[in-house]
């Protein structure tokens, strides 16, 4: 229980956020660039699948722990999001009920998915007027072969809540961010694939009878 809790602080109530050096634009090229990639990941894409590895650093910035996996996404409201190493745990938002599954302890937790998706972290499942409205390009750069888009919150009481998207030309390659507890977690995304159609048994948990369940999973629409 106390690692499903470590975990969701880690990944889902930080995802996507990282502080990031205050850097002016490199260029009016880079900032148009910029545009172009935001409005092609919140405007045209419907879908999304991808593997990651996952990295926590220390203060010296050394890789103290690796986790692996994939993702699935499906706008606007259904992720499956899987650790398959160091041990299986499966995070799962079917459009109604959020699931929190680990595997190794044969548990999972569910609460109403409204509860997780309404928060600004889920940031890959808004379109470009929901992005504009809650955030703001803060700046761009290049670093390590990358471009590096930083978006700033609007409300100023979430000024540590910054997100930073890392791309490899058009491709988002990384995603960097400081979770509650002040690590440095590193996502490295790789064969993502955009709009292809997801099958729907992805955002489907098939449980074992030997699972315990906590909670009451609300009613899916027909």
């Amino acid at each position: 229980m106390l690692r499903f809790f470590n975990m969701l602080k880690k990944l889902f109530l930080c995802l996507f956020f990282f502080v990031a050096p205050q850097i002016a634009f490199s260029t009016d090229e880079d900032f148009n660039q910029a545009k172009i990639l935001i409005d092609k990941y919140f405007d045209s894409v419907s879908t999304m699948k991808a593997e990651f590895t996952q990295y926590i650093l220390d203060n010296n910035d050394r890789k103290v722990e690796l986790m692996k996996g994939s993702f699935f996404i499906e706008k606007p409201e259904k992720i499956r999001w899987q650790y398959t190493e160091p041990y299986e745990q499966i995070f799962l938002a079917d459009g109604v009920n959020f699931w929190t599954y680990d595997v190794d302890l044969e548990q999972v937790t569910v609460k109403p998915q409204k509860e997780f998706l309404a928060r600004a972290q889920f940031i890959l499942f808004y379109d470009n007027n929901e992005l504009m409205t809650k955030f703001e390009v803060a700046s761009v750069n290049h670093e390590e072969g990358m471009l590096r888009i930083q978006l700033k919150p609007l409300r100023s009481k979430e000024s540590n809540n910054e997100v930073m998207l890392g791309f490899s030309g058009d491709i988002l390659s990384q995603i960097k961010l400081v979770d509650s507890l002040d690590q440095n977690i590193i996502i490295d995304i790789k064969n993502l694939v955009l709009n292809k159609n997801i099958q729907s048994k992805i955002f489907e948990l098939n449980l074992p009878l030997s699972v315990d369940i906590l909670g009451e999973p609300l009613k899916l629409a027909n």
